[in-house]
């Protein structure tokens, strides 16, 4: 039966006081949240990186992560008063366990910050997750890689909480969202997972080979959906505000990137101005309508050629549609390549080098032709 893991909720930025003084408040939300899915309570960790977890029997039909999160701000000595305020906010980030994507994100602000937050900006409630785990993804698109940088005044607190609303907005979008805050966990916690089961699948693959391909094509698809496409950088700096506001003010900059060649595609500042408030709902909405111009469907078949050169041609978007150095294609009349290298272009988007083996005299390739993947296993019997 599908599994709901839940570790411990994590203070950020680390302060034992505040755990110690909040651990009950902590488990309490951790168990609001727990009974969105009416699950069942089952065994707690005792060793390894989720001791102190529990595991919760679901309805889901896959294993899930339950993070929580409580966000202080990073506080001076001079803010000593301050101290005593509630938390600044109470994160919850839902994941799948098997492809370590963000299903959902709330955000619930402390009950002593109200007054301080910027005019607009709203949290999202706890109830928003119940329907995370049945979100649909039917259009599959880039994954995008979430990574955030911050720095100056309350740096952790900021980090956290624009991840957690950028990521809430993406996947409202539909879009498949890797995260290097909250995902951390679970990619620590799938790959001891897939070393164990490593063995077994390599010897289960391999005994029938009439089924190999299909194998070979189903674990392609996956190891491409836990991987970014896109990245989603965003640099983020805290200002200080003059007394006796509190809350601070944000500078910095996002940009999005193509991976693996962290080719630049777009830069845009976060603010115009260094007297702007944090406000991390417009960073997402700023982020989330620039990302969405990027991505780029990958059930896509048609794979057409960008540009000839000789026995060469370029074709854009090569990891969209799971290209391989090594991987042939097939082309009209008769025409056959493979996958030579992968070129970082500010040209091209991804674009992907192959070379021609075969083609007709009389129709050779040209730009706008269309290629397809051979599926056929190489070497080839054929003569």
């Amino acid at each position: 039966m599908p599994i709901l893991l839940v570790p411990p909720t994590q203070v950020i930025p680390y302060d034992a006081e505040r755990l110690a003084r909040d651990q009950k408040v902590m488990t309490e939300f951790r168990a609001e949240a727990v009974k969105l899915w009416n699950a069942n309570a089952g065994a707690e960790e005792k060793f390894g990186a989720f001791r102190r977890s529990r595991d919760y029997n679901w309805g889901e039909s896959f294993d899930g992560l339950l993070q929580t999160f409580f966000i202080f701000p990073s506080l001076k000595a001079a803010d000593s008063a301050v101290k005593s305020r509630s938390e600044l906010a109470r994160i919850a980030v839902l994941l799948r366990k098997d492809t370590c994507q963000i299903l959902g994100s709330s955000i619930e602000w402390g009950r002593d910050w109200a007054s301080s937050l910027p005019v607009g900006l709203k949290g999202l409630p706890l109830a928003a997750l119940k329907d995370a785990p049945s979100r649909k993804f039917d259009t599959l698109r880039s994954p995008v890689r979430l990574s955030i940088e911050s720095s100056n005044a309350w740096a952790p607190a900021l980090a956290w909480l624009s991840e957690a609303f950028i990521a809430a907005r993406l996947v409202t979008d539909g879009l498949i969202v890797h995260s290097d805050l909250s995902g951390l966990a679970c990619f620590k916690e799938r790959a001891v997972a897939e070393q164990k089961a490593g063995g077994e699948a390599t010897q289960a693959a391999g005994t029938d080979l009439s089924k190999n391909s299909v194998g070979v094509e189903k674990k392609s698809t996956e190891n491409l959906l836990k991987r970014g496409h896109r990245q989603i950088k965003v640099k983020i700096e805290g200002i200080r505000p003059n007394p006796p506001q509190i809350w601070p003010l944000m500078a910095g900059q996002f940009s999005i990137i193509s991976l693996p060649f962290n080719s630049k595609l777009k830069t845009i500042p976060l603010a115009s101005d260094k007297q702007t408030p944090f406000d991390p709902q417009k960073v997402s909405l700023s982020a989330g309508d620039e990302i969405l111009k990027w991505v780029q469907p990958l059930r896509d078949k048609a794979i057409k050629i960008t540009q000839r050169t000789g026995r060469f041609v370029i074709v854009e978007r090569g990891l969209a549609y799971g290209l391989k150095i090594g991987m042939h294609l097939t082309g009209p009349d008769g025409a056959r390549l493979h996958v030579i290298r992968f070129e970082p272009s500010s040209q091209w988007e991804d674009a992907a080098v192959l070379m021609i083996r075969e083609e007709s005299d009389s129709k050779p390739l040209a730009a706008g032709a269309v290629l397809e993947i051979d599926g056929r296993q190489y070497p080839t019997m054929e003569k």
